[in-house]
């Protein structure tokens, strides 16, 4: 039995990185699929073979029913999704319903309200009216967020209730659908990585704390240490088993500052962009997804090694540390900043460099290099 691991583009090479490293070390098959010739350069030893071919459900119809389709983006998922009683090749992620309804942040805040679960108060406006009559029904600062998306893009502070209806039409016209959604006040961010059986039963589970946000305060982790948090443990489990949610999934809270208590903000579902901390931590969520799908169910356990540091230098967490330098402080301030950013002695991983594996990282770095002197964005490699 094999596994498919699909790439697209350059910013979500290192999630399938991990998972090829990960299925790689635990001697599975691995066929990772890619949409340019240019993406071969950036992959892992670990990759049994390479395919290029468009990311349709039609380039997957030759896959057997000894393939299994790791989950990678969420487009994608949604497409195979549609077509799995079409296709042989096994998909280890929900179905589309399941997929639609998480993947909407304002279904997945209503839904997880509805379980108890503390979540923002968020609205779906269909039209600016709308938007006006719901404007003075929040406490500003509100934020303006997609509906659907990643990585901070379109996320939005809106300081009063006469600017609400200008920002969100031109931000709709920008980013599709968006939300209205009460702010949560935080200086602590976590990401709970589950991996649940198909009665919805958290079969393994790891906790990461967010140390470095990039871009800051509303970008995806760029160093994580994992932690004890059993509490946000149950808090996941519960509420992925109250939806039924089957495959890996990851579920991040922040800590009310008001209040001390953690407050679910998404719920992602495939591997995340830190999941090589968690992989580093003991718990393989790759590998044990492949298992869990191979065999049709785990063991349960919770346990992994806390205090395992990851991080994102390349390229995120250095452009955490140039943005924070840039801003007003004092030089104390800013040299703490710098000597946390050297603490090379404490990561026991990394997003992209790994010993045992040290092309993709020598690949990336001669790429971004070529590019930069060539005055292209290095982001754009592998679109």
């Amino acid at each position: 039995m094999s596994a498919i691991v699909p790439l697209y583009k350059i910013l979500d090479f290192p999630i399938t990185l991990a998972v090829t490293r990960s299925l790689g070390h635990a001697g599975v098959d691995t066929t990772v699929v890619m949409t340019s010739p240019a993406a071969s350069r950036y992959v892992s030893r670990y990759a049994t073979h390479t395919l290029v071919t468009g990311h349709t459900p039609e380039a997957f119809s030759a896959f057997s029913a000894n393939d299994i389709v790791m989950p990678r983006y969420e487009d994608f998922m949604l497409d195979l999704a549609a077509s799995r009683d079409l296709l042989s090749c096994r998909l280890a992620f929900p179905d589309r319903e399941m997929l639609l309804s998480v993947i909407h942040k304002s279904s997945l805040m209503a839904r997880a309200r509805e379980e108890g679960i503390a979540a923002p108060m968020t609205v779906m406006p269909e039209n600016r009216d709308e938007v006006a009559a719901i404007a003075r029904d929040f406490i500003y600062p509100v934020i303006l967020k997609p509906d659907r998306g990643a990585g901070g893009k379109g996320i939005v502070a809106v300081a009063g209730p006469d600017a609400l209806p200008g920002a969100w039409e031109a931000l709709t016209a920008e980013h599709g659908r968006m939300l209205v959604q009460e702010r949560i006040p935080f200086s602590e961010r976590y990401s709970v990585g589950l991996l649940c059986n198909r009665d919805g039963e958290a079969r393994r589970a790891c906790v990461l704390r967010a140390h470095r946000l990039y871009p800051p305060g509303t970008g995806p982790a760029c160093c994580v240490e994992s932690v004890v948090r059993d509490d946000l443990i149950e808090t996941a489990r519960g509420f992925c088993a109250s939806i039924g949610y089957f495959g890996v999934a990851e579920l991040e809270f922040v800590i009310d500052s008001r209040t001390g208590k953690p407050i679910l903000m998404e719920l992602n579902p495939r591997f995340w962009a830190s999941v090589q901390g968690a992989i580093t931590a003991g718990v393989d969520f790759p590998a044990l997804l492949y298992q869990l799908v191979r065999d049709g169910d785990l063991d349960r356990s919770f346990a992994y090694r806390p205090g395992i540091w990851h991080r994102n230098v390349i390229f995120n967490d250095t452009r955490h540390l140039m943005n924070r330098l840039r801003r007003p402080g004092s030089v104390r301030e800013k040299a703490a900043l710098f000597a946390s950013f050297l603490r090379f002695d404490r990561d026991d991983s990394y997003y992209i460099f790994a010993p045992d594996d040290p092309g993709p990282f020598l690949w990336m770095m001669a790429g971004y290099l070529r590019d930069r002197l060539q005055g292209r964005r290095a982001d754009a490699v592998l679109h």
